[in-house]
């Protein structure tokens, strides 16, 4: 369950605006924004890595992960959601 641990302790956990990590483009201002509010949160490392593992689209970690553009995109935007949500 480590990866629920480091959720609580993540600078978005309580964002009013979820969304601003969920932009379809890397040069979004949105997404500048979502990159300067993880520049100051102290699990990146852990925020990155759970959304390589679980192929989560947007920004994570810091990191602008493009939308995915197959089958599994709609999975993967449902676990980044609820992975926010949670």
């Amino acid at each position: 369950m480590r990866h629920r641990n480091w959720r609580h302790r993540a600078a978005c956990r309580n964002i009013a605006d979820p969304e601003i990590f969920f932009q379809l483009s890397e040069s979004s201002p949105l997404t500048e924004k979502a990159q300067r509010f993880c520049a100051r949160c102290p699990v990146t490392d852990e925020c990155l890595t759970y959304a390589v593992v679980h192929n989560c689209w947007g920004v994570w970690g810091g990191v602008y992960r493009p939308e995915p553009t197959t089958a599994a995109g709609e999975r993967a935007r449902r676990a980044a959601r609820r992975a926010m949500a949670s």
